[in-house]
């Protein structure tokens, strides 16, 4: 993650953010990872998820601290 405005001066903080990692499936979109009730800010945030066969993710940001812009340093997705 990266936090776009953090100003500590101003009283913009780090915090959570709130996601969802979706696959592409025959049927359309489902849900691979759900981190829509995540507290806890994580710098490296890595999840193991289930095995999926796709050639399409979306990740939708839910919500992000308040005066933050949500932004992402990497993203990566990897398997066998």
């Amino acid at each position: 993650w990266r936090d776009i405005g953090l100003d500590l001066a101003r009283g913009v903080k780090q915090g959570p953010y709130k996601y969802r990692i979706d696959f592409l499936s025959g049927d359309g979109w489902k849900t691979l990872a759900d981190a829509s009730g995540n507290e806890t800010d994580l710098f490296i945030d890595y999840r193991e998820t289930m095995p999926a066969t796709t050639s399409r993710l979306r990740l939708c940001v839910l919500d992000a601290p308040p005066g933050i812009t949500p932004a992402i340093a990497e993203f990566t997705v990897f398997g066998e």
